[in-house]
């Protein structure tokens, strides 16, 4: 199957990793020797579409032409947590065999723990903790996790303040001035 050379072989590589469609990729690879750190305009590389669609013979295939495979998006984010997120265990496992570090943080501060556990992929998380992955790590005092207790514990706070002031202020019988019954 040729390659058609008036098509760009970046956007064609990226295709062809986001779809599994790994002979195409081969191909390509093999013909032009174009390099596999291609991004989108979302700075997601081949490696990260192909992790997070699944597609295990295209990581593979990828990870043979030295994918790096740490390489983070616009938004923090790795192939590890690309697969983590959608629960791909075979993908997960293949990176983290080439290496793939289980602490970096995306912008939200969220690992591929975070990722995986927020998908509910609890194989996936056994086996990035595992892995080294850690749940006791400093720098989560401003996960999501952590930052959504906070919202919440200030939201209680405010809204108990503003009914005690209420209650001060309006109270004209022992019920806040509502009548129960």
């Amino acid at each position: 199957m040729a390659v058609p050379a008036h098509i760009d072989l970046g956007r064609q590589l990226l295709e062809a990793a986001t779809h599994g469609n790994h002979i195409l990729l081969a191909e390509i690879l093999e013909t032009s020797g174009k390099t596999v750190l291609v991004a989108d305009e979302a700075g997601c590389t081949a490696l990260q579409h192909a992790a997070a669609q699944g597609h295990d013979r295209v990581v593979r295939l990828l990870l043979q032409y030295n994918a790096a495979v740490n390489t983070r998006s616009a938004y923090g984010w790795t192939a590890l947590m690309q697969a983590a997120v959608y629960g791909h265990m075979s993908v997960v496992t293949l990176l983290l065999e080439a290496g793939a570090d289980v602490g970096i943080l995306n912008e939200l501060s969220a690992t591929a723990l975070h990722c995986a556990a927020r998908g509910g992929h609890t194989s996936v998380v056994h086996c990035l903790l595992a892995a080294g992955a850690r749940v006791d790590d400093p720098r989560f005092s401003s996960s999501p996790l952590v930052r959504r207790h906070r919202m919440w514990m200030v939201w209680v706070w405010v809204w108990m303040w503003t009914w005690v002031w209420v209650c001060g202020q309006y109270s004209y019988n022992d019920n806040c001035g509502i009548e129960l019954f």
